[in-house]
């Protein structure tokens, strides 16, 4: 894992946009803990409500859990669209979001970076 953390942009260079919309990237490390915390299974339900680059929802999509993505910067939009085809993805402001994805589901999480 320290070989690809490596090979990772840093947080010291950062856009306006990811300034602005207060954008940070999860490292890797802390992604994988997250989604091992959460202990996702495959017919989980999780909602990335701030999805960025896709880190956190990649390593949920790793354990076979489906995936309900919301990110507002539209250049991060496109990198998701492209990662996630066929992946519900929404842009609107993450705090209007309710904190259980869906009722219809055993079991949903929302993994914030």
């Amino acid at each position: 894992m320290e070989k690809l953390v490596a090979l990772c942009p840093t947080q010291t260079r950062r856009s306006e946009e990811s300034v602005q919309l207060q954008q940070f990237s999860t490292p890797l490390p802390l992604a994988y803990l997250v989604a091992k915390a959460a202990f996702i299974k495959a017919d989980d339900l999780i909602l990335e409500p701030s999805a960025g680059t896709g880190l956190l929802a990649q390593m949920a999509k790793l354990r076979g859990a489906s995936l309900m993505l919301n990110e507002l910067a539209p250049d991060r939009s496109k990198i998701l669209r492209r990662l996630f085809p066929g992946t519900p993805l929404f842009s609107v402001n993450a705090g209007v979001i309710p904190a259980a994805p869906t009722r219809t589901r055993k079991r949903g999480a929302s993994l914030f970076g």
